[in-house]
């Protein structure tokens, strides 16, 4: 009897050992934004692959040039600050293409990495941040508001040739919009699509590594 008692308590203590090997391994998962920098100070520049495009009640917005900057301060992170710059936008209203403008107003980008926590795994994705007003595209008689404070989804990151590339396909994006040409209205169905890469370099311009690992 006392060895049965002595062989239950052993495989208990076994089970219980796996059990949290198993959860240590399931909360160490994770990827971080690394850089080969060698005194871990990073220039991060980003630049658009084809065309960025966001969509909403009010029309399309197409962007020829969208670019990033930002800058990590070690060697690895789990976040990256960028601010975002948009250029020869344009908006389709009832089929004609028309100028448009893409105000920032302080906003910025930060791109979280995926993690896996107690055994969730949690997407990338990037958040509306620093914004001293709501982020704007204004194009003739139309200013569409791109709400502030809210996290997009829809990311997917990968490892290119010595970069990272960012592909956005979001969906479910709070906004509003006002004027003449495009109405009054708001909704959370608008989408941006669009693809950047993200390239490093020191403080001496030379061009350094990143790449997107799981640690």
């Amino acid at each position: 009897m006392i060895r049965h008692v002595k062989v239950l308590g052993l495989a208990l203590v076994a089970v219980f050992a796996l059990g949290a090997t198993l959860a240590s391994g399931a909360s160490a998962f994770s990827f971080h934004f690394n850089s080969k920098s060698p005194d871990g100070h990073t220039i991060v520049k980003g630049t658009q692959i084809g065309i960025h495009k966001i969509t909403t009640t009010a029309g399309e917005i197409t962007c020829e040039e969208a670019s990033v900057t930002g800058t990590m301060t070690e060697t690895t992170a789990t976040d990256i600050t960028l601010t975002p710059t948009y250029s020869k936008c344009h908006i389709n209203f009832f089929g004609s293409k028309v100028s448009a403008t893409i105000n920032m107003n302080g906003c910025q980008y930060t791109l979280t990495s995926h993690q896996t926590v107690g055994g969730a795994t949690l997407a990338a994705n990037k958040h509306l941040v620093n914004c001293t007003k709501a982020m704007e595209v204004v194009a003739a008689g139309c200013t569409i508001k791109i709400n502030t404070g809210q996290t997009i989804g829809g990311l997917t990151i990968a490892n290119g040739a010595g970069d990272i590339v960012v592909t956005t396909n979001s969906t479910g994006i709070a906004y509003s919009h006002s004027g003449f040409t495009c109405g009054t209205g708001s909704g959370t169905t608008g989408t941006y699509k669009g693809e950047t890469t993200l390239k490093g370099s020191d403080t001496e311009g030379k061009q350094v590594t990143l790449s997107y690992d799981q640690v």
